[in-house]
């Protein structure tokens, strides 16, 4: 969507204490951006979290270069225990916080928010009233009967834990199996993992169909396309049969 706008997009490497904020610097003198995206916890697609040396100084910079950042925290409401948002550090001062309940209700109800510095918000809800008009009212009603009866909280409690289990579930047989973890995933419900000796996902993603599996290439998730080793794994379905064998088979074939 931003680069049909003429958007012109810049990559920051993630690191598994967030962005690589020695990149981002050299990156903001050359570029001189307007806006920084991110995902402050379990980022898509890699599932780290922003340590809070990381927030500050992403902060800092956003001061010092004169850009906003657009904070996305969708999975927020997966998180158990809430950790620093850089919304609440900044005040929302330099800082657009954006969340929603698709990701843990149901993409279908595209119920989202945002808090923004009083002015912005203003002229956000002037170009939603022009493109979009409104939500859906229905949409809307279950979401907010959800929330006002506590039944969306007693429904994340045994959400988190299944997502928890199916997470560790999914990271203990993609390493069984000799794949490489990114990191260890703080949450959410996606595994960043290679094959070791596989430089592009690209093959993991056409060997992947020949057991019936879908899988998106690293190469998604970079702003240009660049070429990328890993994958993005859905832990949800990491344990299905056709699963288990195509991680099997890649490990054979990467040592063949």
């Amino acid at each position: 969507m931003l680069k049909l706008q003429g958007v012109r997009l810049i990559g920051v490497p993630r690191l598994a204490n967030g962005p690589d904020i020695d990149v981002a610097e050299a990156l903001l003198k050359q570029h001189q951006p307007k806006l920084f995206f991110v995902n402050t916890v379990f980022q898509n697609p890699t599932a780290t979290n922003i340590v809070p040396q990381v927030a500050f100084r992403l902060l800092q910079l956003a001061t010092q270069h004169g850009f906003s950042i657009v904070e996305d925290d969708i999975y927020a409401d997966f998180q158990s225990v809430p950790t620093q948002r850089l919304a609440t550090l900044d005040q929302l001062d330099r800082v657009i916080y954006v969340g929603g309940l698709s990701k843990t209700l149901s993409s279908s109800l595209r119920i989202g928010y945002l808090a923004a510095n009083s002015a912005l918000v203003k002229n956000l809800v002037d170009v939603k009233v022009l493109t979009s008009l409104g939500g859906t009212r229905f949409a809307e009603s279950v979401a907010a009967s959800l929330l006002e009866r506590s039944t969306y909280r007693k429904y994340l409690e045994r959400l988190r834990k299944r997502v928890c289990d199916s997470l560790s579930n999914a990271v203990q047989t993609l390493e069984g199996y000799g794949w490489d973890v990114f990191d260890e995933p703080s949450g959410g419900n996606f595994v960043w993992a290679k094959v070791p000796g596989i430089d592009d996902s690209n093959v993991l993603v056409d060997e992947a169909l020949k057991f019936g599996v879908t899988l998106a290439p690293g190469n998604y998730y970079r702003p240009n396309g660049e070429t990328s080793a890993y994958v993005r794994i859905n832990s949800a379905y990491a344990g299905d049969r056709r699963a288990a064998r195509f991680f099997e088979h890649m490990t054979q074939k990467a040592a063949a």
